[in-house]
This record gives structure tokens, C-alpha cells and sequence, in this order.
């Protein structure tokens, strides 16, 4: 999850010839490693890595040893990973035990993102009445797109939608900062950037 710390850890088998390494991580399954986590010492074997915001759910990470004769060889996560956000803004006193006291609003895609990013959304107690929309807008403020309106759902339930790059009469939109916004009973309750790459 972003912004929480995990440990990376790795082991050697021959140490001392070892001159450099770089840990990096892709977004896309392993296609490309644009992303330099850090240029480890030799001598290490751990990194604490706080996750960044580059919202994805085909990440990996992987560790290149490089010897003194540039030789290198290469391995990386066990398995695919998941970067998503998680916004909350504490808790709601008011709600039955059981029942969800958080706002959030969380993007369960690659941001960054070219064709589809996921999003979900769950209210808190207290605002689980009336009416809600989640609407994208450009840096200018022009509305692009509603993705969703209606009934407020009930405290526990977590909609998920997503958004494909298109405004509202199916025209692809083009690279660049948009922004999603959550408004509950017509105010601005959470915000969102998002950004399309084509």
C-alpha cells in the first residue's frame, strides 16, 4: 500500500566479488524497470522501501548484482504485486459496531495509466444518506466524465468503477493531470489526481 515501508532482502552467494547493485521495479510485469529504488552498498543485504505512488497491479521488483568485470546476473520478486492508495479521515463515532467508520477513496490501478484505471470508494456512517456522484475534471475545471451518481450506498459496502479515458461522448481524452472528485449531499468530500498517458 502506498506510502507504507517494506523490507527488501536478499542474499549472495559470493560477496566479495561483488562490485555493484541496483534495485529497481516495473509497473508493467516486467516489461521495463523505469523506477531506480536505490543503488544498494556491496556490503548490504535489506532495503526499507516506502512504496511510492505509482499505482499499478503488475508490479515487481528486481535486483541486478553487477562484479568488477561488468558482468551481471539478475533476480526479482517471487511473484506480481499491488500498489494501490488508501485515503481516510478518521473515524466516525456514530456508526453501529461492524460498520464501517472511514472515508476513503482508493485507486486500484496503474496511475500512471493508459487505457483503465480502477477506483473505489466507501462512506463513513454518517454519510451513508443522500446523495453522492464521482465526477473527472481537467486542470482547467472542465467536467470530463460522471462515473458514477445516485443513492449514497450503505456504510460497509465499497463500490468499485473505473474510468477508460474517455469524456462523456466516448472521445479518448488526451495525456495528462486529471481529477476525480467524490461529493457527498453536493460538497467536495475527496479529490484525486490521476494521470493519462497515451
Amino acid at each position: 500500500m502506498l506510502d507504507e515501508e517494506y523490507e527488501i532482502r536478499w542474499r549472495s552467494g559470493d560477496d566479495s566479488r561483488v562490485d555493484s547493485l541496483v534495485l529497481e521495479y516495473s509497473v508493467d510485469g516486467g516489461a521495463s524497470y523505469p523506477y531506480v529504488i536505490t543503488r544498494p552498498s556491496p556490503q548490504d543485504s535489506t532495503y526499507l522501501w516506502t512504496v511510492p505512488d505509482t499505482y499499478s497491479d503488475s508490479c515487481i521488483v528486481r535486483l541486478t548484482v553487477y562484479d568488477r568485470g561488468a558482468n551481471s546476473a539478475v533476480d526479482g520478486s517471487d511473484s506480481l504485486f499491488t500498489i494501490i492508495e488508501y485515503i481516510g479521515v478518521g473515524e466516525d463515532p456514530a456508526a453501529p459496531a461492524g460498520v464501517t467508520r472511514e472515508l476513503a477513496l482508493r485507486v486500484v490501478g496503474p496511475n500512471p495509466f493508459a487505457g483503465r484505471v480502477g477506483l473505489t470508494f466507501s462512506l463513513p456512517y454518517t454519510l451513508s444518506s443522500g446523495a453522492f456522484s464521482l465526477d473527472v475534471f481537467d486542470v482547467a475545471g472542465r467536467h470530463v466524465r460522471n462515473l458514477a451518481a445516485g443513492v449514497c450506498p450503505p456504510a460497509g459496502i465499497a463500490p468499485t468503477v473505473s474510468w477508460n479515458a474517455r469524456d462523456e461522448r466516448g472521445r479518448q481524452v488526451g495525456s495528462g493531470v486529471y481529477f476525480l472528485f467524490l461529493r457527498v449531499r453536493g460538497e467536495s468530500v475527496l479529490s484525486r489526481k490521476l494521470v493519462v498517458l497515451r
